[in-house]
């Protein structure tokens, strides 16, 4: 695939979900919204449910010769339940910060979640 039509398609990927998004805002179904793009070339798109109860992490990566894309659903969970998922992403080597996007909660909750889970140990 040459680098224009790959250009094209990303372009083309880029204003379907935009269109998507002022739809699902035109429609009430979404809380908030935030597009960010990070020092390391990867833009994320983070969307939550009108309820607060879902969110959709979508990120895209294009370097020279490579792309990425990611989509991730959460679903807000109980404190036990996200302890467990904290852990997980943890030893996945996410920081804190990350970790809280992909609960749905606050950095120093996580912070708190991993205190609790090494004292438990």
């Amino acid at each position: 695939m040459s680098n224009n039509l790959v250009a094209q398609q990303s372009k083309l990927n880029t204003v379907n979900t935009l269109k998507a998004l002022v739809e699902a805002i035109e429609n009430d179904e979404i809380s908030q919204y935030k597009i960010e793009q990070n020092s390391n070339g990867v833009t994320n798109i983070i969307i939550d449910s009108a309820d607060k109860s879902e969110r959709i992490i979508n990120s895209n990566l294009k370097l020279n010769g490579y792309q990425s894309k990611t989509q991730v659903n959460v679903q807000k969970q109980k404190p036990e339940e996200r302890r467990k998922t904290v852990k997980q992403l943890h030893a996945n080597g996410m920081t804190q910060a990350e970790i809280a996007t992909h609960t749905m909660t606050s950095q120093k909750t996580i912070s708190n979640d991993i205190k609790k889970i090494k004292n438990a140990k």
